[in-house]
């Protein structure tokens, strides 16, 4: 696997992970799915869909 840096989380993250909420952040899996912190992050699917890394398959 490999990873990502992820602005939401502020750190590398595993693509899988990425995945996830790249998922949630375009409404195609619930939001319990993600981290809490990244729940409280205000416009956090904003930031995930701007992000570089941001997955769309």
């Amino acid at each position: 696997m490999s990873n990502v840096m992820c602005p939401l989380m502020e750190m590398e993250i595993e693509d899988s992970l990425c995945f996830d909420i790249s998922m949630v952040s375009e409404g195609m899996a619930p939001e319990r799915t993600v981290d809490t912190k990244i729940r409280k992050i205000r416009d956090y699917k904003e930031i995930c869909k701007r992000c570089k890394y941001h997955r769309n398959d």
